[in-house]
């Protein structure tokens, strides 16, 4: 049974996205040469297509030396997170950490913090974070940077959470606009999940999801959200939430890291 990805946030403002802080062509560049052999992998991903994806990635790896090869296994790791593989994905993206290129090394802590994050250990979900942070620059190191203080607050590290957190009280002012479907509010954690399960069961009729349980704080209620889709503006999100057809939802923004 799929497990719906978990992910942290702060009041209403979600960190969510599986791309990840860019698009996987404006991270390698699809006209260079060394993206050459591993272009149709990152198409099939952009696409959504993402058993294609996983299996051309790890084509690519197969045959790929040095930066290729980690950077294979990155679009490799991330493709296994869509299809609900977190131990191929977290294989896969702790190799791609070792990267010699700060970019793909940054983003593959970032994905691995999320996994750490849905395993249910915080604590080195935070230490991926603030590695991504340190090997990162500008607005994608500020992002990752909060996202180790959220996972640092979720440990119960009061201090280094703060001092993350207050190093990024101006993320919203960098991050843009997103809009996502939300399925629910919900203060117990199993109900949550069985609801993000239904959604992403719907969701696959219209090739979005999974959806993802995310711990939130609602009105001084601390609970969770269940959430599918990632939207560049209303509109498109609220035409794929009439799809659904779940009159249970509604659109929401929230913030992309």
């Amino acid at each position: 049974m799929p497990r719906p990805r978990l992910f942290w946030t702060t009041g209403h403002r979600v960190l969510t996205s599986l791309i990840l802080l860019a698009t996987l062509g404006a991270l390698f560049g699809c006209g260079s040469t060394r993206a050459v052999s591993l272009q149709p992998a990152i198409s099939a991903y952009e696409a959504g297509r993402y058993q294609s994806a996983y299996d051309q990635a790890r084509k690519a790896r197969l045959e790929a030396t040095g930066t290729q090869k980690s950077e294979s296994a990155y679009v490799a790791g991330l493709s296994a997170m869509k299809l609900n593989r977190p131990v191929t994905a977290r294989s896969l993206l702790e190799e791609a950490t070792s990267s010699s290129d700060k970019r793909v090394a940054g983003r593959a802590n970032v994905s691995l913090g999320t996994l750490l994050l849905e395993d249910g250990d915080p604590l080195s979900a935070a230490q991926a974070y603030d590695r991504a942070a340190d090997l990162l620059s500008g607005s994608d190191a500020a992002r990752a940077r909060h996202r180790a203080g959220l996972a640092y607050e979720a440990a119960g590290a009061t201090e280094a959470a703060r001092l993350r957190l207050a190093d990024t009280d101006d993320l919203e002012s960098i991050t843009p606009g997103r809009f996502t479907i939300q399925g629910g509010f919900y203060t117990d954690r199993l109900r949550a999940v069985t609801r993000a399960q239904q959604l992403s069961s719907i969701g696959r009729n219209w090739s979005i999801g999974p959806a993802q349980v995310v711990p939130t704080t609602v009105r001084g209620t601390s609970g969770y959200a269940v959430q599918i889709g990632d939207f560049s503006n209303r509109t498109d999100a609220e035409m794929t939430r009439r799809q659904l057809g779940d009159e249970k939802t509604f659109v929401t923004k929230v913030a992309r890291l």
